[in-house]
């Protein structure tokens, strides 16, 4: 998206976006409410799909299934691989609180050969080799299927996938309907 495109469809107010959250929350103390960003605020637009997909997004901020580092170096690499700068962005902030560090997100936006006789992954290799297959092909080698399932188990692989096709279809919204970044938010690695 060049700068300044203006969103296809506004976000509601804060006003309007806090009144759903707290029906989204129905007064629960153990519902987080998603914060107040441009993406939440479009899409409180749709009620129904904004409180359906809540629990997902709660979901995945929280599983512990995988390491949050690997979680996040596949969403940054989605959403360099989708040129949604917002997503990069919003998770560039996520990826430096679960410990990685400007370098190390800045390397998910090169292309890396991945050493295929590698014994232990290179989280960065077969991590960044995993999306790129499913963005190009919409499918795993059996080569990289069968250095995934020697490192992970079948509900890390399962979850794995997940976040990837999540975040994959959320890039697609957010630069679909030209979905802007919050002021001082960062978006791509220079």
């Amino acid at each position: 998206m060049e700068p300044g495109t203006p969103p296809r469809i506004e976000p509601v107010s804060l006003d309007d976006y806090q009144r759903l959250a707290d029906v989204v929350a129905g007064g629960s103390d153990r519902i987080e409410v998603s914060p107040a960003l441009n993406l939440t605020r479009t899409w409180a637009l749709h009620r129904e799909l904004f409180a359906a997909q809540h629990d997902l997004q709660a979901y995945f901020r929280h599983s512990r299934v995988l390491p949050p580092k690997e979680r996040e170096i596949v969403i940054l690499r989605i959403g360099w691989r989708c040129n949604c700068q917002y997503e990069f962005g919003q998770h560039t902030i996520r990826a430096r609180a679960a410990g990685l560090t400007s370098e190390q997100i800045a390397m998910t936006t090169r292309d890396r050969e991945w050493n295929k006789d590698e014994r232990a992954p290179d989280a960065y290799g077969l991590l960044i080799s995993v999306v790129d297959e499913l963005y190009d092909t919409n499918d795993l080698s059996d080569e990289v299927w069968h250095v995934l399932a020697g490192h992970y188990d079948a509900r890390q692989i399962i979850e794995l996938i997940s976040v990837i096709g999540r975040y994959w279809g959320v890039c697609m919204l957010m630069n679909s309907l030209r979905i802007q970044l919050e002021p001082g938010a960062p978006g791509f690695p220079e």
